[in-house]
């Protein structure tokens, strides 16, 4: 074999003619057909002049001018290498040999790089996108490493792809925005850096839906009757809707009943049941099939019959102030509420209540001196309301006048006693009657002394305690209730031997006194003897006032009985003193006691007392809360505190308000210990 390098010319071998070296013509690259010669080559030269040549030898290597591979091929002027490598760069090159082992030079150098073969085409799965006008497809990643992108082909026709996209070196793409009701088909190829690309993939076709029809748009018309509805909607504009369908049922969103009505836009639903809500949609039909969303639902509530009014009758209340209603009840089983109505002119009712599913009410805190008018509704809770019933009337009589606030001093013997009381600030008062006797709230005397203030009695027994009271009378014989009662003890004798000493001071009355807010402060008389006083009013702190029946200068106060505090040292301002008592609990008797009591005039009282009971809410001082105090409050709801009715005002707040009614009901049921 000749040595590798150029070899040109002639050569010449010991004792024989070299031969003449050789011109290779150039090198045609193997067919490519079926992918049979995807790495082979054919080699042509010119013929050698030397007669002596009986072959050629062909060489190839991977480097110009060192060959590693050779094969002789005959006495011919072409041949083929084949089995080459993908995307290998080879060096080819041809000498002429004789039978006597001589070998011309090598002749030129061809050179041929083999090409790399396409990659494999990728294989395809479709899928549904993120909607029905879009697909999704994913393929085969490529083994071959120099794919560097995918491009995904996709038309109308199969095997006719106007669109493209390449995507990258990714294995799925998302196409999107496909025209409704259309045939897609779709392919992909991979392609090298190169620019290589594979055959198409395997096809695969998709055909996208058709939009459903726009929803209409529902509004509600009145029918021929209450227990009908005529519905009317907006026209599709989509040419396919051939019917539109009417939903209904008795609960939004939710239809039992459909009807096909066709390619109309209007219907009338009847026969619908009374006092019930319907809820109404219309869906769009194609012919295919295809409906449409929910229209806008409307509803509508079919009307229930009248209720019949009630039948009214007028019944005396617990007192002069309220009336009791009764009536007979509706015969319709929704009435579930009556609702009275009054004022102070026939048919003209400027006041109401609701009371609920009862068949009597009472109104209380009527104005004393008017007429008032009353009727009655039944109502359900569908908000039917009947006719009034027959109207009632009640004239309010007048009230007592109010009564006296009596005090009881001394007079100017030992057995005589001065009485005074503050004038009624009703106009109708004409005289007041006193009343006197020797037991608390039993009188056996009683004397008028016509529009005077004041009664001096004398001639009374030494020793003896009288119990007084006053009534205020009008001229058409209404006559007050008693003032608070007021006790004087009638001092004995004086000894037969005059002395000079002073006589101790007498305790003649003592008021709780309360602060009403805006109102005032109201006095209630507390009995210094069995049995006492209850205070009702809501409070932990108490302001006694004990009157004496001369002038004091001292006194001491403390807590004898029951739980409360004295605040601060009792205040003296004449025959008054006053104790300020904090943290006093209710439900409980209270003593407080007064010692060392000094009159002006020298005279010392050792000791005196008063005994109540504390109960808030207890509006009628029996010593135990029930409905008879609720009822108390009720009868002057709405008033302003005054000297009638301040006992009602247990919150103190200087208004009978609804409040007071509720604090008292909290509490029904308490009671004081028994004593």
């Amino acid at each position: 074999m000749p040595a590798a390098g150029p070899r040109r010319g002639v050569r010449w071998w010991i004792g024989k003619r070299a031969l003449a070296a050789l011109w290779l013509e150039g090198v045609l690259a193997g067919a490519l057909a079926g992918n049979l010669f995807a790495a082979e080559v054919k080699l042509a030269w010119d013929p050698s002049p030397d007669a002596e040549v009986t072959h050629y030898r062909v060489y190839w290597g991977y480097q110009s001018r060192t060959y590693s591979s050779w094969f002789d091929v005959g006495n011919v002027t072409n041949a083929t290498v084949g089995a080459l490598a993908e995307g290998t760069r080879y060096f080819f090159a041809v000498t002429a040999r004789a039978d006597d082992g001589r070998e011309s030079d090598y002749s030129n150098e061809v050179e041929y790089t083999t090409p790399w073969p396409p990659p494999a085409p990728p294989v395809v799965e479709l899928g549904i996108g993120g909607n029905p006008w879009e697909v999704r497809l994913t393929w085969s990643s490529s083994p071959d490493s120099r794919v560097t992108n995918y491009r995904v082909y996709w038309g109308t026709q199969s095997g006719t792809y106007p669109d493209s996209r390449d995507v990258g070196n990714v294995t799925t793409a998302t196409v999107g925005a496909l025209a409704a009701g259309t045939t897609y088909y779709f392919a992909v190829i991979a392609v090298t850096g190169d620019g290589q690309s594979s055959a198409f993939s395997n096809e695969v076709r998709y055909s996208t839906p058709w939009p459903p029809p726009p929803a209409p748009l529902v509004e509600l018309r009145p029918g021929d009757n209450p227990w009908e509805v005529r519905l009317a909607w907006s026209g599709s504009a989509d040419s396919r809707v051939t019917n539109y369908r009417v939903f209904w049922g008795t609960r939004s969103r939710t239809y039992t009943t459909a009807l096909d009505v066709g390619n109309v836009t209007t219907a009338a639903v009847s026969a619908l049941a009374a006092g019930t809500t319907y809820y109404f949609a219309v869906v769009a039909l194609t012919a295919d099939g295809q409906a449409s969303a929910w229209s806008n639902e409307v509803s509508y509530t079919t009307p229930l019959p009248p209720l019949a009014a009630p039948v009214l009758e007028l019944r005396a209340g617990s007192s002069s102030t309220e009336v009791t209603l009764a009536w007979t009840p509706g015969p319709d089983p929704s009435v579930n509420n009556y609702r009275v109505y009054w004022g102070t002119r026939s048919g003209t009712y400027t006041a109401s209540r609701d009371v609920g599913p009862v068949t009597t009410a009472t109104v209380g805190s009527l104005a004393a001196g008017t007429t008032y008018f009353f009727a009655v509704t039944a109502t359900a809770s569908d908000g039917r309301e009947s006719p009034w019933s027959n109207e009632v009337n009640y004239t309010v009589p007048l009230p007592p006048p109010e009564a006296p606030v009596l005090e009881v001093h001394a007079g100017r013997t030992p057995t005589e006693v001065r009485l005074t009381w503050t004038p009624s600030s009703d106009p109708d008062v004409v005289q007041y009657r006193v009343y006197w006797g020797g037991q608390s709230g039993s009188y056996a005397n009683s004397f008028e002394v016509g529009e005077a203030t004041s009664l001096t009695l004398d001639s009374l027994a030494p020793g003896q305690t009288y119990f007084f009271a006053v009534t205020a009378r009008t001229g058409d014989g209404r006559e007050s209730a008693w003032s608070n009662e007021v006790a004087y003890t009638v001092p004995e004798m004086p000894p037969t031997t005059p002395t000079a000493s002073a006589t101790p001071p007498v305790l003649v009355e003592v008021v709780s006194r309360l602060s009403h807010r805006g109102a005032g402060a109201f006095a209630l008389p507390l009995n210094l003897e069995s049995p006492f006083t209850v205070e009702g009013r809501i409070t932990s702190g108490l302001e006694l006032v004990f009157r004496f029946d001369k002038p004091v200068t001292a006194a001491a106060a403390s807590v004898a009985r029951g739980v409360g505090t004295v605040s601060g040292a009792p205040v003296v301002n004449g025959p008054e003193v006053t104790v300020v008592l904090t943290g006093v609990a209710s439900r409980q008797w209270l003593t407080v006691r007064l010692t060392d009591i000094q009159s002006e005039d020298g005279g010392e009282l050792t000791e005196t007392g008063v005994t109540l009971g504390v109960l808030g809410g207890d509006v009628n001082g029996d010593g135990v809360i029930n409905t008879t105090d609720v009822q108390l409050v009720r009868a002057v709801y709405g008033q302003l505190v005054n000297t009638h009715n301040y006992r009602a005002d247990v919150n103190l707040t200087g208004t009978l308000t609804n409040a007071d009614v509720q604090a008292v009901r909290m509490r029904v049921g308490q009671w004081i210990p028994a004593y």
